[in-house]
């Protein structure tokens, strides 16, 4: 009888182990999906407003960007997708909107 329910216990953590195991390949699917569809949009963020583009040119986050503040920002992850790249006239490329991080 306990060796029985043993059994039991043990096919179900399996099963739920393979079900999250499921849930992050499906998970790393859509994120690597995202990344391919919007990969010209792609920046790493090195410091409080640098970042370094796909092209290996230096851009800064723009002041009224919400990812923009006083203290220097502790993000998730260094990647971000930006909508717009914009060159001012001090010939410093600006990140205007930052979608997700």
């Amino acid at each position: 009888m306990l060796n029985n329910h043993i059994q039991n216990s043990i096919l179900y953590l399996t099963e739920i182990l393979f079900f999250y195991l499921i849930l992050i390949f499906i998970y790393l699917k859509v994120i690597s999906l995202l990344c391919y569809a919007l990969y010209p949009n792609v920046c790493f963020h090195v410091s409080k407003r640098k970042l370094l583009t796909t092209e290996g040119k230096e851009a800064l986050i723009h002041k009224n960007s919400v990812n923009c503040g006083r203290e220097i920002p502790i993000f998730p992850s260094p990647f971000f997708v930006f909508t717009e790249k914009v060159n001012d006239e001090n010939f410093k490329l600006n990140i205007r909107d930052k979608i997700f991080n």
